[in-house]
């Protein structure tokens, strides 16, 4: 309904982890999620660039707009 409604927006930049940073975040997600073990997927890394969140309740609209300032870091590979 549009009466009621939320949703998050967001632009970033995605890169691939190299095999050593790939292989740390694989272990921590593993750790919280053991049965994604037994699923093969690549590991993506998001540096936020904007992100708008939109909430309408009862008629009333809210809107929570972020952008990042700082310059992106580039990674090597």
């Amino acid at each position: 309904s549009m009466m009621s409604m939320k949703g998050v927006q967001y632009q970033a930049h995605i890169t691939p982890l190299s095999d050593e940073h790939e292989e740390q975040a694989r272990s921590f997600y593993y750790e919280r999620y053991p049965i994604s073990r037994v699923m093969a997927f690549k590991i993506w890394r998001l540096q936020l660039r904007e992100v708008k969140l939109t909430q309408r309740r009862m008629g009333v609209k809210r809107c929570l707009h972020w952008v990042c300032t700082q310059k992106l870091e580039v990674l090597s590979q």
